[in-house]
């Protein structure tokens, strides 16, 4: 089936592929014949949930002394406004 606009067709209908029997793999690990283990699924633990999440100091640069731009994470820098 096709939809046409004033007889010129600009698009066809056809069938959605067949949906998936069985889960789909997780990576690409199924094409490496690589078992995943169980432990991958599991809730992380908080300190490492903390650190992720910007919650616990970063030793890198709290031990830097001196103000190092290269070393921070990219933001906008802050509109001003009436200048």
């Amino acid at each position: 089936m096709q939809i046409c606009r004033r007889n010129v067709p600009v698009a066809q209908i056809v069938p959605l592929p067949r949906a998936r029997k069985e889960p789909r793999p997780v990576g690409l690990a199924c094409d490496a014949n690589y078992e995943i283990p169980e432990s991958f699924f599991e809730p992380l633990p908080d300190e490492l949930l903390k650190a992720f999440n910007g919650e616990l100091p970063d030793p890198l640069l709290d031990s830097v002394n001196e103000d190092v731009d290269f070393a921070k994470a990219a933001e906008p820098p802050a509109k001003r406004y009436g200048k």
